[in-house]
């Protein structure tokens, strides 16, 4: 019981941290990602608009485009991946954090309620 105080602000502590690391990692991995996507997305279009003006032939009033299949994912499904496993991650460490927060007859429902509302608040 003595150190109860203590044990709560070190978990706080130990809580505050994790909090600013994984932000700290969305955001590098946001910026990065959504930097690298934007310029591969410009080349893609620039490259899609010169192949699609070579392959349109024009004959009277009928358009007759050459088919392609894409092979390479969109950069917005890309994003969506990384995002995914970003997320993904988060919820792991939310889980360890939650994990090492309880203790034997605490409700971990509480205290899983609690977490998930710190984490929705702006």
């Amino acid at each position: 019981m003595m150190f109860r105080g203590a044990l709560a602000r070190l978990a706080a502590q130990y809580f505050v941290l994790l909090v600013l690391i994984l932000g700290c990692f969305d955001l590098i991995v946001y910026v990065t990602v959504s930097q690298a996507l934007q310029a591969k997305a410009d080349k893609d279009l620039q490259n899609a608009v010169t192949q699609a003006m070579s392959n349109v032939t024009v004959t009277g009033d009928t358009l007759s485009p050459a088919a392609q299949a894409l092979n390479t994912p969109s950069p917005a499904e890309v994003f969506v991946r990384v995002e995914a496993g970003v997320a993904c991650g988060n919820v792991f460490a939310a889980g360890l954090l939650l994990f090492c927060l309880c203790s034997p007859g605490q409700p971990v429902r509480v205290l899983a309620v609690a977490l998930v509302a710190a984490a929705l608040t702006p």
